[in-house]
């Protein structure tokens, strides 16, 4: 993707830049003048959410909030202080149980392999591609 670097406004920096916040809507004369035809078409088909909720950070495994690798292997290995969310240790432990039911079930491998890789979203698709 090319951008036009003579257009570039300290404003425009950030994809916040480029939406009109009211309507939520792409700024298309700011992006008439960034962007291709072609760019601009592109982006104005991504859509926008028009619920007006504000971002907020959601790793609250950890105590600063933000997400670390440490946070993350200690969330894989089960090693979560006991202050962490209750409901994750749960899903683990239900997601745990669906594959060791799963792999003990009767059933040919290559079936058992292909429900692996659905749940794991290993199958490759339109979305994944």
């Amino acid at each position: 993707m090319r951008v036009r670097c003579d257009s570039i406004n300290v404003n425009y920096t950030r994809v916040s830049g480029l939406i009109h916040a009211p309507t939520a809507t792409w700024r298309l004369d700011i992006l008439e003048a960034l962007f291709d035809e072609e760019q601009v078409a592109i982006i104005c088909a991504i859509p926008l959410s028009k619920s007006g909720i504000c971002d907020e950070i959601i790793w609250r495994l950890d105590g600063s909030g933000h997400y670390s690798v440490k946070s993350g292997y200690r969330l894989l290995r089960g090693d979560l202080p006991a202050a962490a969310n209750v409901s994750v240790h749960a899903y683990s432990s239900l997601v745990t149980r669906f594959f060791n039911e799963m792999w003990s079930v009767n059933l040919p491998a290559k079936v058992k392999i292909n429900m692996w890789r659905i749940a794991n979203s290993f199958v490759p698709n339109f979305a994944t591609l």
